[in-house]
This record gives structure tokens, sequence and C-alpha cells, in this order.
């Protein structure tokens, strides 16, 4: 295949995905009502003590950034050097 049939290929793709994501979101966004419930002293939720995070920040950034970075660099470059 030619490489700008690849590339014009590539980014219809691109396109078709952002639609199949972003039609959903917007739709969600447009008609979607959120859930309003009354204030109840009774309702469990609010009636225990607050506890800390049981995850700290550091361990969730770690795992947040560094290892999908990670992962994805590793892949790019299995990917590269395989072809």
């Amino acid at each position: 295949m030619p490489r700008d049939t690849r590339t014009i290929v590539k980014i219809g793709l691109d396109f078709l995905l952002l639609l199949t994501v972003g039609i959903p979101v917007l739709l969600y966004h447009l008609h979607g009502r959120p859930t309003i419930r009354g204030f109840n002293c009774d309702d469990d939720s609010i009636r225990y003590p607050y506890r800390d995070s049981t995850i700290t920040n550091n361990v969730l950034y770690i795992v947040g950034i560094f290892l999908p970075v990670t992962v994805v660099r590793k892949i790019f470059s299995v990917l590269l050097f395989e072809f």
C-alpha cells in the first residue's frame, strides 16, 4: 500500500475512533441527568468517621503515570525494532 494511502487510512481510523468515543460522551453530556438524593442523617455512608486514603498519592502517581508510559514505550520499542 502506498505511503499516502496508509496515511489517509490511519487518519480515517483515528477519526472513526474519535466519533465512536465522542458521540456517547456528547449524548451523555447533553441528555444525562444527575441523580439527586436528599440529605438524611441516618445515611450509613456519612455516619462513619473519616478515614485517610489507603493508597498514598505517590503510589497513585507511579501506577497512574509512570507505569502506562513505561508500557507504551516498551510496546513502541518492540514494534519499531521488529520491523
